[in-house]
């Protein structure tokens, strides 16, 4: 084997090696990054989701929990910084479209937020927490028959969840079904007792 070849065959096989490791690597610093954000304890969440990033610039989960971490700490400016990245590196990323709306719809960019809930949902029609979040956000900005119509489809994917009958049953106040906003405030204290103080917390109460 030539000299020339030789090297290049080394150099080859020293890439392979070192990407790998630092792909191990950037996985354990993720790993470990998304333990400490799920404990709360976000400063080093960031911190080791920072140096998965560094190992693997390519990793776009990193790049979405980072953005979680930060929008937890209110910083809504660089999660949605993050939340891009993520959707650039993998542009099918339904979940990351969902997370930066919330974070838009922090910044009072509730028509944006409302972009990327519709492209959420165009790319998984089943993401019940996007139509609840357009809801949401379809409800600050007064359509309310909007914000039904996605309530209705949250509950329809997602029954056992308690906050889509809270959401629903706030609206149903608002257009003056009574009795339906009664009833959706019961199933949701049926699903979760701890519904009836947060739906108290809203200035609503629950009729005997």
């Amino acid at each position: 084997m030539k000299l020339l070849s030789r090297v290049r065959t080394f150099l080859v096989a020293f890439l392979l090696v070192t990407t790998a490791a630092c792909g191990d690597a950037a996985k354990d610093y993720y790993a470990k990054g998304v333990a400490e954000a799920k404990k709360g304890d976000l400063d080093h969440a960031l911190s080791d989701l920072d140096k998965a990033i560094e190992l693997n610039p390519h990793h776009a989960a990193a790049y979405f929990a980072r953005g979680l971490a930060r929008q937890s700490k209110k910083d809504s400016k660089a999660a949605v910084a993050d939340y891009s990245k993520a959707i650039e590196l993998k542009p099918e990323y339904s979940e990351a479209y969902d997370a930066r709306g919330i974070s838009k719809a922090a910044q009072r960019d509730l028509d944006g937020a409302i972009a990327d809930f519709n492209k959420a949902i165009e790319l998984n029609s089943t993401n019940a927490r996007a139509y609840s979040n357009r809801g949401l956000t379809e409800f600050e900005k007064g359509d309310l028959d909007g914000a039904l119509a996605d309530y209705n489809r949250a509950v329809e994917l997602s029954p056992a969840s308690f906050q889509p009958y809270i959401n629903r049953g706030i609206v149903k106040h608002k257009v003056g079904d009574e009795n339906g906003s009664n009833a959706d405030f019961y199933k949701a204290i049926e699903l979760n007792p701890n519904a009836r103080a947060i739906i108290e917390s809203k200035g609503y109460s629950v009729a005997k």
